[in-house]
């Protein structure tokens, strides 16, 4: 039988292992060895899954640059389980993460129809202050759903990628769902997906510590992060065993591959539909 995930019910998940085979959720345990000083709920195996989290280890390890960001919907008041996932926040921000927080007012407003003002002193009060308390560093970011203009206007260009059916598949959503409450979910893959735009310094490999219950937000994310990219790039070689990169549009707008022609510095050959890097040492 099909593991259900309602990220807004209290899912209540007595076989964990489905997970993994239903949901293409990895085991934590062969990461343990390669982490230095791994936070005691890694430790004690509360962490026990992941979806490629070993692109946030490399870079942890070789102190490049790399992400943390997760969310709270201010519906009530913080408990063990927040608490944990804050814990985890300041865990990778103190390993070097740019560390992201959203409070999900916006979810709170459409799903629980909680008052924007009670949102606004749930998400100071309980959430804000708590991980401040906790040890959150004040260099990192935390904002509100409603009044980030990166989020709102990311979610906006991710909405043109999903349509209800999807929504619906991995949701469960009806005709019943307002619209609201849908924007709401599409609003979470902004907040997860933000950390790359070129105001916080591009793409990294970013970790979204969350409870089993919110993968559907993250199977999500990444179907939308995968449309999104305007561009593939493959590594080929040619006849005399010279190594080149291959750029091939996928979603760009018309001109893109001109632009990036201009920009990249280096022998390359533009054709119609992709461009050849051929210094692809340099």
């Amino acid at each position: 039988m099909n593991v259900k995930i309602d990220p807004w019910s209290s899912t209540n998940i007595e076989d964990y292992s489905k997970l993994f085979e239903e949901f293409g959720i990895m085991p934590f345990d062969d990461l343990y060895s390669r982490i230095e000083d791994p936070h005691r709920l890694m430790r004690r195996k509360v962490i026990f899954g992941h979806r490629s989290y070993e692109h946030v280890l490399d870079a942890m390890n070789k102190k490049e640059p790399f992400a943390v960001m997760s969310g709270f919907m201010p519906s009530g008041r913080i408990h063990l389980g927040h608490k944990m996932v804050m814990e985890e926040i300041i865990w990778h921000q103190q390993k070097g993460a740019d560390a992201f927080v959203g409070i999900a007012d916006r979810e709170a407003h459409s799903v629980r129809g909680i008052s924007w003002d009670k949102c606004r002193d749930t998400g100071i009060n309980e959430y804000i202050l708590s991980l401040i308390a906790l040890g959150f560093e004040p260099h990192g970011h935390i904002y509100f759903q409603s009044t980030s203009d990166n989020v709102k206007d990311l979610s906006f260009e991710l909405g043109s990628k999903v349509n209800y059916s999807e929504l619906s598949a991995i949701y469960g959503f009806t005709g019943e769902t307002s619209v609201s409450h849908m924007v709401s979910a599409v609003t979470q893959s902004a907040d997860i997906l933000h950390p790359q735009l070129e105001e916080y310094g591009g793409p990294k490999p970013t970790v979204i510590p969350v409870g089993a219950d919110q993968d559907p937000h993250i199977r999500l994310t990444r179907g939308l992060g995968h449309k999104m990219n305007m561009f593939k790039i493959e590594g080929r070689e040619d006849k005399d065993g010279n190594h080149y990169f291959s750029i091939r549009s996928k979603a760009a707008p018309q001109g893109a591959l001109e632009e990036l022609h201009d920009m990249i510095s280096g022998s390359t050959k533009l054709f119609e539909g992709h461009l050849d890097v051929l210094d692809a040492d340099n």
